[in-house]
C-alpha cells in the first residue's frame, strides 16, 4: 500500500492531478495516465486493474502497461511523493 508523503498535497485538475510539496514549493502535474496510476496506488496494493485500464484505454499491451506502472511508482517513491506502507 502507498500513501502520499506528509508534505505532499494533491488536487484533481481537468487534465489529471497536480501535486505540491508544501515544504519545498516544488510541484508536478500528472497527465491522465499518471493520474490513473497514482489513484490506483493510493487505493489498493493490487495495480492489476490499473494495468488493465491503461491497456484498454491507451491501446498498449498489458505488459507495457505493467512496466510503465512500475516505472512510475519507482519515480514517485524516488521523488518522495509516495511512501510505501501505512501512513504514520
Amino acid at each position: 500500500m502507498y500513501h502520499l508523503a506528509p508534505d505532499i498535497s494533491m488536487a484533481e485538475t481537468e487534465y489529471g492531478i497536480a501535486l505540491l510539496n508544501q515544504a519545498s514549493g516544488q510541484y508536478w502535474n500528472l497527465n491522465p495516465t499518471g493520474a490513473i496510476v497514482l489513484r490506483a496506488a493510493l487505493e489498493s496494493e493490487d495495480l492489476g486493474p490499473a494495468a488493465d485500464r491503461l491497456a484498454s484505454e491507451f491501446t498498449v499491451s498489458r505488459e507495457d502497461a505493467e512496466r510503465d506502472i512500475h516505472d512510475m511508482i519507482v519515480r514517485l517513491l524516488d521523488g518522495r511523493i509516495l511512501v510505501a506502507g501505512e501512513p504514520a
